[in-house]
C-alpha cells in the first residue's frame, strides 16, 4: 500500500477554495493584460446556459471547430474564464444571438 502524503491546513481553509493538488501559492494563468469587471467574467457552463446550449461540451467543441472564438482572459485550475462582451460579439456575428 502507497502512503499518503499528509497536507498541513493552513488557517482559515476551506475545501471549496483550496485545491491541495496544488502546491501553495499556485497563481492562475493569465492569457491577456485585459481587464474585466467581474460580472463579465463566465465559465463554458455559464456561455452555454447564455446561448441556449443544453452542455457545455459544445462551448468546447465551438473552441476547437472555430478559430474567431474569442480567447479566454484567464485559465484556471476549475477551466477556462472569457469576458462575456467578447463572446456576446462573437455570438451576434455567426448569428447565435439575435442582433440588439
Amino acid at each position: 500500500m502507497v502512503p499518503r502524503k499528509t497536507y498541513h491546513k493552513p488557517c482559515g481553509w476551506s475545501p471549496a477554495i483550496t485545491n491541495l493538488r496544488e502546491p501553495l501559492g499556485y497563481v492562475p494563468r493569465l492569457v491577456g493584460a485585459k481587464e474585466v469587471p467581474a460580472d463579465q467574467l463566465v465559465g463554458a457552463s455559464e456561455i452555454a446556459e447564455r446561448l441556449g446550449a443544453r452542455h457545455a461540451s459544445l462551448v468546447h467543441d465551438w473552441i476547437a471547430r472555430y478559430d474567431d472564438f474569442p480567447q479566454p482572459v484567464a485559465r484556471l485550475r476549475a477551466g477556462l474564464v472569457w469576458d462575456w462582451r467578447d463572446v456576446e460579439a462573437w455570438a451576434r456575428e455567426t448569428g447565435r444571438l439575435p442582433p440588439d
